[in-house]
């Protein structure tokens, strides 16, 4: 009995771990988007500064060992010293290969977090998606408005210069400082390598593109909106299917087996760590993958080895 209760006692402390660790987890699926993303380039300007600091400490490790040792100092075969020196050298070897890595891990976390400050593309995760693309939608027709304007602008002066047998370059200088373009003029004006001016017609049709591109993702993140707002969570088994923050999510009662694990990877799904599930993008295809994995997973047996 005495051991059943030191066990219980024991356990509490676990059981509480537990339970703050699930919470910290429900807190961080709950902080908004924008603050999920300052908290993840914290991290990574983080990380990056703690192995700068490992890297100098293993070079200036490596250097103060190197510093005992007189320049030019050989191995003395049969010596006292002997095994002292090549100790000293293994040492001096290991830290500066160590300190060496941790610096490029460092400055590759730095690259990291750079690119994530600067990048401004609209994650689906991001609540305010759908405002964010319409927004960017609007400044890309305006471009394209204005590039078609300065084309148009161009081809009159051209026609102009033709006509009266003047060069057509000042006209559409002129014409388009009027018309309220300030920068860029020169740029315009000049032939490319194909001796185009103006807006070459590849670059309205990317743009273009571009703009279609962004409507069709704000009609497909609108479309997993209203289907999270109805799809209920599903129980297949052990397996629970559910959906939220744009992911179906699988969650395990347990580890799954090495060979469950390989289907879910192929199925396109992948551990998360912090959410403690097995997840993928949503759509109805992540939905019908996540129903085969559970299916599978039902009749699963340990030892069976199936070609998935």
């Amino acid at each position: 009995m005495a051991a059943h209760g030191d066990y219980r006692v024991a356990a509490q402390p676990v059981a509480a771990a537990s339970r703050g660790r699930r919470k910290r987890k429900e807190q961080t699926r709950m902080r908004p988007y924008a603050e999920r993303r300052e908290a993840r380039i914290a991290r990574l300007y983080a990380r990056s500064d703690a192995k700068q600091s490992e890297a100098n400490g293993r070079l200036e490790s490596a250097r103060r060992i190197a510093d005992v040792i007189p320049m030019g100092q050989p191995i003395l075969v049969g010596h006292h010293s002997e095994r002292r020196h090549r100790r000293d050298i293994a040492r001096i070897d290991q830290n500066m290969r160590k300190g060496i890595e941790a610096s490029k891990e460092a400055t590759d976390l730095r690259r990291r977090a750079a690119a994530a400050e600067n990048n401004d593309a609209v994650s689906s995760d991001d609540s305010d998606a759908i405002l964010k693309l319409k927004a960017k939608i609007e400044v890309e027709k305006r471009t394209i408005e204005q590039m078609k304007r300065v084309n148009a602008i161009i081809r009159v002066a051209q026609r102009l210069g033709k006509k009266t047998g003047q060069p057509w370059e000042p006209i559409a200088k002129a014409d388009l400082a009027k018309a309220g373009f300030t920068s860029g003029i020169e740029r315009v004006v000049e032939p490319d390598f194909a001796g185009r001016v103006g807006f070459a017609p590849y670059e309205l049709t990317n743009r273009g593109a571009n703009v279609r591109r962004m409507e069709q993702r704000i009609e497909v993140l609108e479309a997993s909106a209203a289907r999270a707002a109805v799809v209920e969570p599903e129980q297949i088994g052990d397996v629970k299917i559910e959906e939220s923050e744009n992911r179906v999510r699988l969650y395990f009662p347990e580890k799954p087996a090495e060979g469950i694990r390989d289907l879910l990877k192929s199925r396109g799904f992948r551990w998360s760590p912090s959410e403690g599930a097995w997840q993928r993008h949503a759509s109805g295809q992540a939905w019908y993958e996540a129903r085969v994995v559970a299916a599978k997973v039902a009749r699963f047996e340990p030892g069976w080895n199936w070609p998935w």
